[in-house]
């Protein structure tokens, strides 16, 4: 409908008062709205025989528009075809701009079974094919937004953009950095942090063994939703670097206590014998490396296991526990849970091996008086 302004201004009305009574006789024009017991309720104005037509289940033909009769201001009548044109065309409603460049937004909505990161591969390929072939001009640019958007960001933030800057950049690799140095400076070694470091690795395996069997039972149970590799999921390995050094932070500890033969406990009989198996005495001193790691397992895996057992089994219920929401922090929970359990039960083993390796044997020097 192209108003025609000379008619217009001859009658007195403007284009907004030809809207309003086109949008009256169609579905009805919106002028208003008032509040009843905190709900906000619309005013339509809508013409009677259009209403008489609507609730009667029938519609109004489009053609019927130019015999829309238009009140003017002196009190006559006149139609909407002697006031305006009518043409048929296709037309957008709104015209949308994305840096002063015209845009149409595709809202696609991946089904339950598919993940948000094949679902935006699936889209650059056909947009790839689509250019390929032609059908989409090569000055067009196109951009993936919306919930795809911010996953890449946030992804980008974690584990970095793929190059070797991002990845120095990324959480991941500043956390992992962070947890470092502190540890270099409260054990005064750079060898010491790097043997805790070992545990990082094994939380990382367990955490992704433990989210693929969610998603293995997500896929074989029609009640539960689908998991993904979300937000976060992933921040859930970020947390994991700074719980799962904390069982190696003690094995190592207790190590250089009965090292310098400041340990609590009381070494076993064990302890007191050389490589070659005979009997020696140490009254309690310092003892050898390897005998010192030895009993910093036996004195410390009650503790460790303590520990884990009781957070694992606290995180269980993110994971199975139904209700709406629960899928945000089941992901959470898995990785959290089966990254602590697996480096646990590791940590016990590959940090004790790692540091017998690694570190050196302390000299302790006795002075006596």
């Amino acid at each position: 409908m192209k108003p025609d302004a000379r008619r217009l201004s001859d009658a007195g009305l403007s284009p907004a008062d030809l809207t309003l009574a086109v949008a009256a006789a169609g579905d009805g024009a919106l002028i208003d709205e008032y509040k009843a017991g905190g709900d906000a309720i619309d005013l339509v104005l809508i013409d009677r025989e259009t209403a008489e037509a609507i609730n009667a289940g029938t519609s109004i033909d489009v053609d019927q528009v130019s015999d829309v009769p238009v009140a003017l201001p002196s009190g006559r009548l006149a139609t909407v075809g002697q006031l305006a044109m009518i043409e048929r065309g296709a037309a957008a409603t709104q015209i949308n701009h994305v840096d002063r460049q015209r845009s149409v937004r595709l809202q696609i909505t991946p089904p339950p079974t598919m993940s948000l990161e094949e679902a935006v591969e699936a889209i650059k390929t056909e947009l790839e094919a689509a250019r390929k072939d032609g059908s989409i001009p090569p000055g067009v640019v196109s951009e993936v937004a919306g919930t795809a958007s911010a996953l890449a960001a946030v992804r980008a933030e974690l584990v970095g953009d793929g190059t070797s800057i991002g990845f120095l950049t990324s959480t991941v690799f500043l956390a992992l950095l962070v947890c470092y140095l502190v540890m270099a400076v409260l054990f005064q070694s750079f060898m010491l942090p790097f043997v805790i470091m070992f545990s990082v690795p094994l939380a990382a395996v367990g955490g992704f063994a433990a989210l693929f069997a969610v998603v293995i039972i997500s896929i074989t149970s029609p009640t539960l939703p689908m998991q993904s590799l979300d937000v976060l999921t992933m921040l859930g390995f970020v947390i994991l670097i700074g719980v799962v050094v904390n069982n190696a932070i003690l094995l190592v500890h207790q190590t250089l206590n009965f090292q310098r033969g400041t340990a609590d406990e009381t070494p076993s009989d064990a302890s007191f014998r050389g490589l070659s198996g005979a009997p020696t005495v140490h009254l309690g001193g310092p003892l050898p490396l390897r005998a010192a790691i030895a009993e910093s397992v036996r004195t410390r895996i009650r503790p460790i296991l303590m520990s884990a057992f009781t957070s694992v089994a606290g995180l269980l219920p993110l994971v199975f526990a139904p209700g709406a929401g629960s899928e945000l922090y089941r992901g959470l929970g898995a990785v959290m849970g089966g990254g602590l359990l697996v480096s646990t039960i590791f940590t016990i083993v590959v940090v004790p091996l790692v540091m017998a390796l690694l570190v050196r044997e302390r000299k302790v020097v006795a002075h006596a008086t």
